[in-house]
């Protein structure tokens, strides 16, 4: 049996301007207050991220949500879609899609919509976007990256800019993910977020690892993790060394998951187990003044 798309919440027109009039982050390319009108569905344009070209902020639509709201459409029920204006006159769509999709399959020709006049800057649309969806629509880690790249925010800068340097591409999570892709996006962001130095050597590390294998987050965590350990305690050691990342690599990866789960009990710190069973690895077949102490 299917699941159902699930039923959204009416959202009144004044709970969305007044969302946007709270926040004290706009950018300056926001001109103005927004205002309402009723507009023809045909006239506005939808920016959907395509990820050959970086451009756009909008995700794909979602066919299960389209059919719930054409098959449960109710004009009294009906939330306005938000929208951008730019300085030609065009107008673009910044939350509502799946509404808008299913009010066309429907027949609906025209809706009441909230109007934000911009520069014409993209990145103001896809800035409205990320607000006005992280307040209404659960996106998946992967949905909600492309705007905030587009906006400008430094760990999906980090994230995207490690990412291609490497050679890998980011994906929604699959049980058969290709390969040189990553899908731990979530993770990878507070990682970036929390120690970019860290975090680039974790992934530089992972990368050779996985030989274009799909990086798993529990290894990228504990290599992050291990190389804040070796600059703190000013061992002079790092993850990007060859001969550690030869050694990890001949072990191979069923081993250093092992090694991981085998102290996953040990403590409530996953992260501490993540990094010391990727150390025991390391450590493995090493003399004793050799061996590094595990993080306490």
């Amino acid at each position: 049996m299917k699941k159902k798309a699930p039923k959204k919440a009416p959202v009144k027109v004044e709970e969305i301007v007044e969302v946007l009039a709270s926040l004290d982050d706009q950018p300056k390319g926001l001109l103005g207050a927004p205002y309402y009108k009723v507009l023809k569905l045909s006239e506005i344009k939808i920016a959907r991220f395509n990820p050959k070209t970086g451009k756009g902020y909008q995700r794909q639509p979602k066919p299960a949500w389209i059919n719930e709201i054409y098959n449960t459409y109710s004009t009294h029920l009906s939330r306005p879609l938000h929208v951008a204006e730019r300085p030609d006159g065009s107008i673009w769509l910044t939350d509502g899609q799946q509404h808008m999709l299913g009010a066309v399959k429907r027949g609906i020709t025209k809706l009441m919509c909230v109007i934000s006049r911009t520069n014409g800057d993209v990145a103001v649309e896809a800035w409205l976007y990320c607000k006005l969806n992280g307040k209404i629509v659960d996106n998946t880690p992967y949905e909600v990256f492309w705007p905030e790249l587009g906006v400008g925010y430094p760990d999906a800068v980090l994230v995207d800019e490690v990412t291609h340097e490497l050679g890998y591409t980011l994906a929604e999570k699959s049980k058969h993910p290709a390969p040189f892709t990553v899908t731990c996006i979530k993770k990878m962001r507070e990682l970036a977020e929390k120690n970019p130095v860290t975090y680039r050597a974790g992934m530089y590390a992972a990368a050779q690892i996985y030989e274009g294998g799909c990086i798993h987050n529990s290894i990228l965590n504990g290599l992050c993790r291990l190389e804040a350990y070796f600059i703190q305690r000013g061992l002079g050691e790092t993850v990007k060394r060859p001969d550690f990342i030869k050694k990890l690599k001949k072990k191979g990866l069923k081993v250093i998951f092992k090694a991981i789960n085998d102290l996953a009990g040990s403590t409530n710190n996953q992260s501490r187990s993540q990094a010391n069973g990727i150390l025991n690895v390391w450590n493995s077949s090493r003399h004793d003044p050799q061996r590094i102490p595990h993080i306490a």
